[in-house]
């Protein structure tokens, strides 16, 4: 017997799998609607023509997350926003750091993501997977924190005014110069004018200071040396100057044996000092004698005549200010028709030719003469204002700086020779050697001016920020 067609259960098959058709369809198209990318929606931002990719484990979307933890009060917005600035500064510094010689070693990165992977991964069962994940935030880190921490070292080793001038040390550091400099002392030459044309007035300065020149210059004192017996007879003969006295001897004092001594004397050389106490004995000084100044050692005239110009520095700035300029201006003449023999002729003045050197070399380590050994110039003629100035000048032309209140250098420059160097070397030479450079640094400019000498373009953040 034939069965009969079962039409019920077909057409309750074709309604279930019509349904089942329908349900997988909408699910699709659901899916398909949550996480297709519109093409212009794959890259929030471009740098320097590399895309910043927005996706699940991009940068930005790893920096995202990362900064929605610490800003929670903040807007979606906001928040990437953050995230993509971040990115771009580490990219366009990553860029920089390549550029001028600093590296970020893939073996450093390894290193420092083995020694944090546990920590990173909140686990003990490590996978491959979590080593990876492990290693792009390690590596973000580090892009973020020790490229710039590297470059901003070098960059706060020379100070600077504006955002041009590191570039401007790039420049120079390609220069090497020799140069003819004669070193200005304002005080010596008042020193030397002084004691040529008014001897008399350094020595009463000595005269009326015999003690302080005394002790600080090691010259000794002749004085009588007044015994009495007791202590009414000294001051007796202090008030009346009654010759009660039991001995009388002539003594020369040390200044390094008899220190108390001499400080004890009176300040007026003519007068008498005060009692002694010595031996049970009550004992008065009275100056004899002491050294002529134009008896003295030329190192102890020196010393004292340089007393006598400090003590008396602001009048006599003034009465040599004229002498002051014309010698100045005759030292800029002679240095301009090399003769290096008329200016060492001239008070105050000390002449040093250099040999050739750049900038790195002087800042680094020193100026060379001829034979490339240190020059012993004033320590101020570091300062690197004062050496960015002698590497502007062109060859033949002479300039003047100041180098204290007292020193001016006038310089010459003999040569000028362009010799390229790398950024890398210069940084490894300032890392390992410099150490004096003064502390004006410029911790963030350098950050700014990468951003700007960078190609950026980002896009609409706030449309990205609904994806989110």
């Amino acid at each position: 017997m034939k069965k009969e067609f079962n039409w019920k259960r077909f057409w309750a098959t074709v309604v279930i799998v019509f349904i089942a058709f329908i349900f997988t369809v909408s699910i699709f198209l659901s899916y398909s609607g949550q996480t297709a990318i519109p093409q212009d929606m794959e890259y929030i931002a471009e740098v320097n023509g590399k895309r910043v990719e927005f996706y699940g484990n991009s940068p930005v979307i790893r920096e995202y997350e990362r900064l929605r933890e610490m800003y929670k009060t903040r807007t979606k917005e906001e928040i990437l926003n953050k995230a993509v600035q971040n990115v771009v500064v580490s990219m366009l510094t990553e860029e920089f750091a390549k550029n001028n010689g600093f590296s970020l070693p893939e073996d450093f990165i390894d290193k420092v993501t083995a020694d944090n992977v546990y920590n990173i991964a909140r686990k003990t069962d490590i996978t491959s997977s979590d080593i990876k994940v492990a290693r792009l935030n390690v590596e973000s880190l580090l892009k973020s924190s020790y490229l710039p921490t590297k470059i901003n070292t070098f960059i706060s080793r020379i100070p600077k005014r504006s955002q041009t001038s590191f570039y401007l040390f790039k420049t120079l550091d390609d220069l090497k110069v020799s140069m003819d400099i004669v070193e200005f002392d304002e005080v010596e030459f008042i020193r030397k004018s002084e004691i040529n044309s008014n001897p008399k007035d350094i020595e009463a300065f000595y005269i009326s200071n015999y003690k302080d020149m005394s002790l600080n210059a090691k010259i000794p004192i002749t004085v009588e040396k007044l015994i009495f017996s007791d202590r009414k007879s000294a001051y007796s003969f202090i008030s009346n100057q009654v010759e009660n006295y039991e001995e009388k001897t002539l003594v020369k004092l040390d200044p390094e044996k008899n220190k108390n001594i001499i400080t004890g004397l009176p300040d007026d050389i003519n007068k008498i000092s005060k009692p002694f106490f010595e031996n049970r004995k009550y004992v008065i000084y009275r100056v004899s004698s002491i050294t002529p100044f134009s008896s003295l050692e030329e190192k102890v005239k020196n010393y004292v005549s340089l007393k006598y110009v400090l003590d008396k520095y602001s009048s006599l700035q003034g009465k040599y200010s004229d002498k002051i300029k014309e010698a100045l201006n005759n030292i800029k003449e002679l240095l301009s028709k090399n003769d290096i023999t008329g200016i060492s002729r001239l008070y105050g003045v000390k002449t040093y030719r250099t040999g050739k050197f750049s900038i790195v070399k002087a800042l680094t380590e020193y100026v060379p003469d001829t034979k490339g050994e240190a020059l012993s110039l004033p320590r101020g003629i570091y300062d690197i204002s004062i050496m960015v100035s002698f590497f502007k000048k062109p060859a033949g032309e002479v300039g003047i700086q100041d180098i204290d209140n007292q020193t001016k250098v006038i310089y010459k420059i003999i040569s000028r020779d362009r010799i390229p160097s790398k950024v890398s070397e210069v940084a490894d030479k300032i890392f390992s050697a410099y150490q004096f450079l003064y502390q004006e640094a410029i911790f963030s400019d350098w950050s700014k001016m990468i951003e700007r000498s960078g190609d950026v373009k980002i896009k609409d953040i706030s449309k990205f920020a609904k994806e989110l």
